[in-house]
């Protein structure tokens, strides 16, 4: 496919300030592009969802199901709204954050964790800005922790919710299994709610913005899979050989796991935040173990059988084994 456009991010809008994550995951479109961007920068990620009687279940089946796609811990916390507490749409809006964050502080550890939510840079509410988050983290702070907490909201460095679902596009994170429908009709998207139609806008702006026909997403979807992916195989004979080493000295054994398999585009490429996906959702799937070496706009993977991972624009190989070196010698033990 011809190159497509990346979603423009800004990094200082985002303050990391733990290992750990828990993710609000409520099985939406948003949330699910925030779970594939904490596995991209946490080492350890569970999932929080919210039951609170919405009468959009399919969401929450969503959900679970991209945990296990993500292979990541899910909890889900049960609640009895008030009556008159949802607005007229049926959704409820007063307190959301505050109660969002409040929740995923309940997954918090002794360590510490950034309780990662998926509030957009659009949404009008007055307790989706930096300063609200702020405060709002000030409050979940114990002083015997060992590790800090904090309210992260990383699609607040994205312009819009199309910016969003494009990042998710180039993370691979697989938004066509996520649910956004709040009026279901006999289990299928009712095509009308305010929820479907943000949700056909990104679809046409994908392609007007970003270079993503409906087609092409459909592709990369179906396999779970991105074009930004690390290539298996591509990689020159140095690389090659350092990854046969690495991988010679047991350095992948106890790395993360990882998903090959063939894209659109015909490549074997690895997911590597794919992890419990069924055979019939890739192509030629295989689960293997990696550690993993990236900077600004490259990565490179090695497998355990010493098979290397690579996108374009590698740095040199000197960079590229200290980073990989760095990489083995932070692999849990």
């Amino acid at each position: 496919m011809a190159e497509f456009r990346r979603a423009r991010f800004d990094p200082a809008a985002v303050r990391i300030s733990s290992e750990n994550a828990v993710v609000m995951l409520s099985g939406g479109l948003d949330s699910t592009v925030a779970l594939w961007w904490a596995l991209e920068h946490y080492g350890s990620v569970r999932a929080v969802s919210l039951d609170y009687g919405q009468p959009h279940r399919a969401e929450l089946r969503a959900a679970a199901r991209l945990a296990a796609v993500a292979g990541v811990e899910r909890a889900v916390v049960r609640l009895d709204l008030p009556r008159g507490y949802r607005d007229a749409s049926g959704m409820f809006i007063r307190g959301h954050t505050s109660l969002m964050g409040g929740l995923g502080a309940l997954g918090v550890g002794a360590a510490g964790a950034d309780v990662v939510l998926g509030m957009l840079a659009t949404d009008p509410y007055a307790d989706c800005g930096a300063e609200y988050l702020d405060a709002l983290s000030a409050g979940l702070v114990n002083e015997h922790d060992e590790g800090p907490t904090r309210v992260v909201a990383p699609l607040l460095a994205l312009e819009d919710k199309t910016a969003v679902a494009a990042l998710g596009f180039e993370l691979g994170a697989p938004w066509h299994v996520s649910w956004s429908c709040r009026r279901p009709l006999r289990g299928r998207p009712c095509a009308d709610c305010s929820a479907c139609r943000s949700r056909a806008v990104v679809d046409r702006r994908l392609d007007e913005e970003y270079g993503l026909p409906p087609a092409v997403v459909r592709s990369w979807q179906a396999v779970m899979g991105s074009p930004s992916h690390p290539v298996i195989g591509r990689c020159s004979d140095e690389l090659r050989g350092l990854g046969q080493r690495i991988a010679s000295a047991g350095g992948a054994e106890r790395g993360t796991v990882g998903t090959r398999y063939v894209g659109p585009d015909g490549a074997r490429r690895l997911a590597p935040h794919v992890r419990g996906a069924r055979r019939a959702e890739l192509r030629r799937p295989a689960r293997t173990r990696y550690v993993r070496a990236r900077g600004h706009g490259w990565q490179v993977a090695v497998c355990d059988d010493g098979a290397v991972a690579a996108t374009d624009g590698l740095p040199s190989l000197d960079t590229i084994q200290r980073s990989l070196v760095a990489a083995v010698a932070a692999a849990p033990r």
